[in-house]
């Protein structure tokens, strides 16, 4: 089934209708594909379709065209910080991610790389967290400075004691904190990496990706954009990235503070 990931709905419907119909000769080849002008997609449908029989095939085909036309269009807003177009269809930054936090009912993951006056925006994910057993995972970049331990656990431990200090301050519950080890080590290996992403994925349902970090001037004051989806495959598919690289060990999570 997944080489006929490319094949467009409207051919596979066409497909379906001529063997129905009759017209298609068996076995299935490239010249009857040909014939009902699909040739130009013969190789991923023989490729899926060509062992089959008759009945077969129809069955494959209703399955496909039936996924196709029940799997819901993904929803997708523009998400924007700063002055606005006189009719600008943008939604407002700070208001998007408040909504995703509130409405949260299961799982929350963020991915930032600054933070600064952060409580605010966090609040709600909080209350969330406490009202109804919501669980949150945050990933996040440190970079070590100068007078920081150079052992980059103790280096991360103190960022966590920061973070839950300046941006966390209620003691439960908390987000889970992950890092990746080179940020901190850039020092000693001259590998020098950022954790330069920034995204929200809210339920594996609904994901905010774009240029704002997690500040009060990112969320309300510079010019800042991105994008809000409404899409439970990329909300998984991110999910996936991110959990992908905590269990090879890339990201690595710090202990509690």
């Amino acid at each position: 089934m997944r080489s006929l990931v490319h094949v467009p709905l409207a051919e596979l419907r066409a497909l379906h209708h001529a063997v129905t119909a009759g017209r298609v000769p068996w076995p299935l080849g490239e010249s009857s594909l040909q014939a009902e002008g699909l040739g130009h997609h013969a190789a991923p449908l023989l490729a899926a379709l060509g062992d089959l029989d008759r009945v077969g095939v129809l069955a494959l085909l209703a399955v496909v065209i039936a996924e196709r036309t029940l799997q819901p269009v993904p929803r997708v807003h523009l998400v924007w910080t700063g002055p606005e177009a006189k009719r600008a269809r943008a939604r407002d930054t700070a208001v998007v991610l408040r909504e995703l936090f509130e409405s949260a009912t299961a799982s929350v993951l963020i991915a930032g790389y600054t933070f600064h006056q952060a409580r605010e925006l966090f609040a709600p994910l909080h209350a969330a967290m406490a009202a109804r057993g919501v669980t949150a995972r945050a990933f996040v970049h440190i970079e070590r400075r100068e007078k920081d331990p150079d052992d980059p656990d103790a280096c991360a431990r103190q960022f966590a004691g920061h973070f839950f200090r300046d941006h966390w301050p209620w003691p439960s519950p908390r987000p889970e904190l992950f890092y990746d080890p080179r940020t901190v080590s850039a020092h000693r290996t001259g590998e020098f990496v950022s954790l330069h992403a920034k995204c929200v994925v809210v339920d594996a349902e609904r994901t905010l990706i774009g240029s704002a970090n997690f500040t009060s001037r990112a969320q309300t004051r510079n010019i800042e954009a991105g994008v809000l989806i409404e899409d439970r495959r990329l909300a998984t598919n991110l999910l996936e990235q991110f959990g992908g690289l905590v269990r090879s060990g890339d990201f690595q999570r710090i202990p509690d503070a």
